[in-house]
């Protein structure tokens, strides 16, 4: 009976033993943090993220999977040795925003106790342009046959240091029409702007609010290109009594 009980407590701690000495990767990441500074809106920036499998097993990446389209993620292999390493390069397109952004890229991977790990970069996007107003509004007058609004400026001025050479403004709407032929060259400099008078074409009583918008188009000297919507509305008229 006591050979049996040690027999059997032997065998335990010897199936335990092979457990916990069974081989797995694991995966360490060298930075989990980058700050790229100040960049300028449409600037395309790249930084490596290196990584290595510090476990006694083959580290295999399951996924890179970046929290924004304006991130890539392209590893240089996705089957790491154990003791070799592997890098993964993050690409960041800023040309759609401007101000503090944060973004990250998640890893999955066959790391039994770390199969997820996540990494973050930080950028502060200096704007190349400003486009004012930022949404375009005609409100209906009372005979909903006109507008209160004749027409509106819309100033587009250049805050990048490269010459604002070509604009484009593409209207998804019949309801306006402008003083400018687009697309047509610009010249403009650092600072300066050019103005844009919109004007509204009412073809019948204004009974539902019309809503649409514009795609301005901007290209620069140093071959930066960027786009942004502009909403734009004709709204009916509202007695506010």
């Amino acid at each position: 009976m006591i050979k049996t009980t040690v027999f059997f407590s032997f065998s335990i701690l010897f199936f335990f033993s092979l457990s916990s000495f069974s081989a797995s990767p694991k995966i360490n990441i060298k930075e989990k943090e980058f700050d790229f500074g100040g960049i300028t809106q449409g600037d395309v920036v790249t930084h490596d993220f290196n990584f290595e499998n510090k476990g006694d097993a083959a580290l295999i990446i399951g996924k890179v999977i970046p929290s924004c389209g304006c991130t890539v993620g392209k590893l240089n292999k996705d089957t790491i040795q154990p003791g070799s390493k592997g890098k993964l390069e993050v690409t960041f397109n800023s040309d759609k925003f401007t101000g503090k952004q944060h973004k990250s890229l998640t890893i999955t991977s066959n790391d039994p106790q770390n199969s997820s790990e996540q990494i973050r970069f930080t950028a502060f996007v200096k704007t190349a342009f400003e486009i004012n107003p930022g949404y375009i509004t005609f409100n209906s007058s009372k005979d909903s046959l006109t507008t209160l609004e004749k027409e509106i400026t819309v100033r587009i001025i250049n805050r990048h240091s490269a010459i604002l050479s070509f604009i484009d403004v593409k209207p998804v709407t019949t309801e306006l029409y402008f003083d400018k032929t687009f697309p047509f060259s610009a010249g403009i400099k650092t600072g300066d702007s050019v103005d844009i008078i919109v004007k509204p074409i009412v073809k019948s009583t204004i009974k539902n609010t019309i809503y649409g918008f514009l795609d301005v188009k901007l290209e620069f000297s140093d071959g930066r290109k960027l786009e942004k919507r502009i909403g734009t509305a004709i709204k009916k008229w509202r007695n506010e009594k």
